[in-house]
């Protein structure tokens, strides 16, 4: 049986008209956290039955809270329509322990983060481990347009931070994409570890 916490709902923030961000904390002040490495993921139990699992994009050093986007699929299976409507602030809500099933790779080499919409939250997560570590990295965040580009301030604060960040729009058209291949072609260009690639 999976073992669950009871957090409450500390805040909600709106980053796009489809992508919401939820800050979970402990229910009493001051309790810490199960921790968590970058790219781990949490299981969300809605009041429904639902069970949703959403990536934890804040930095995995901090043991107060964890941190999830919520993008509303229209179709979809329910889930993420039911944490825009009937989940609020204030709001408690259970989740699993964090689990891990795309993990960082280990190294001294430098890294390339590639994402694309949503999936840029374990990429926000790695890339805030990496910089904690001194580890040098760029990241590539791909989207349609300036509109849906929900952690465009997150990257533009790791651009200020001095890391190598691309924020790049397509328009929804895939030949526009070809910033791709030329990334990665100067990227070989130094000793890498291998990539992390998450897409939406």
């Amino acid at each position: 049986m999976t073992e669950t916490l009871t957090l409450r709902v500390r805040a909600v923030a709106e980053l796009t008209p489809r992508i919401r961000t939820f800050e979970l904390v402990p229910r009493q002040r001051g309790d810490v956290l199960p921790g968590f490495t970058a790219g781990s993921h949490v299981t969300v139990f809605l009041p429904s039955g639902l069970e949703r699992q959403y990536s934890l994009h804040n930095d995995p050093a901090e043991t107060h809270r964890y941190c999830i986007a919520v993008q509303r699929e229209e179709p979809g299976r329910g889930g993420s329509a039911e944490m825009f409507r009937a989940v609020h602030v204030g709001d408690e809500i259970a989740v699993s322990r964090p689990r891990n099933h795309f993990p960082l790779h280990d190294g001294a080499e430098p890294a390339l983060l590639i994402a694309g919409g949503i999936g840029a939250t374990p990429i926000l997560a790695m890339a805030r481990s990496l910089g904690a570590a001194g580890r040098a990295f760029s990241v590539v965040y791909l989207t349609r347009d300036r509109d849906s580009a929900a952690f465009a301030a997150d990257f533009a604060a790791l651009a200020a931070a001095g890391h190598a960040v691309i924020v790049h729009h397509d328009g929804g058209d895939a030949a526009r994409a070809s910033i791709l291949p030329a990334t990665s072609a100067r990227h070989r260009t130094m000793p890498t570890s291998t990539a992390a690639v998450r897409k939406a």
